[in-house]
């Protein structure tokens, strides 16, 4: 079992609004390119999962898997090596219904392609596991915050992933819509 350190007044109010700021409601800060109505970059397809490099915080690219389910997660190791650390502690749904408690921690910037995301806050969890299953690097994983706020059109065949403005969106023509509920 694994068990967060001692809740503290500020600490639980810490992550009640980190809770918060997780919620499927809230919404990061997002800067497009100059001009730009879309942003369009290669992606690496392995065990059938996208990966994406994303810069934080000014640093080189890491491998992320783009997991259309997620939030923000960052990997421990990747995290500390980049200077980035828990500042709080949150339940999380744990691996076969158990409970289990995920770091947060506020990334300044994350950059995707040119698409960057400001005030990040990121669930910090040992990712190593799911690095040994996929064979891989993994720094983390994104999804909701680029689907909450984007079009996004992949292009399994030619490996390539397009986070496009809504307002600019026009499908092409022959397409129709479809309810997905």
């Amino acid at each position: 079992a694994v068990y967060p350190e001692p809740m503290t007044i500020g600490r639980f109010i810490r992550s009640i609004a980190l809770l918060l700021a997780l919620a499927p409601g809230a919404r990061a800060d997002i800067a497009w390119p100059d001009r730009s109505s879309e942003v369009s970059l290669p992606f690496r397809l392995v065990n059938n999962h996208i990966y994406l490099g994303m810069a934080l915080n000014g640093h080189a690219p890491q491998p992320f898997i783009f997991d259309t389910g997620a939030v923000f997660i960052l990997d421990k190791a990747h995290g500390a090596a980049l200077g980035i650390v828990a500042d709080a502690t949150v339940p999380n749904r744990g691996f076969a219904g158990g409970l289990a408690f995920a770091g947060v921690a506020r990334i300044a910037s994350a950059d995707l392609g040119g698409l960057a995301f400001a005030g990040q806050d990121a669930e910090i969890m040992n990712l190593a596991g799911l690095a040994a299953a996929e064979g891989e690097d993994v720094a983390g994983l994104i999804g909701y915050q680029a689907l909450a706020q984007t079009i996004v059109a992949i292009d399994y065949e030619n490996r390539r992933i397009r986070f496009i403005k809504p307002a600019e969106f026009r499908p092409p023509p022959g397409v129709a819509a479809v309810a997905l509920d």
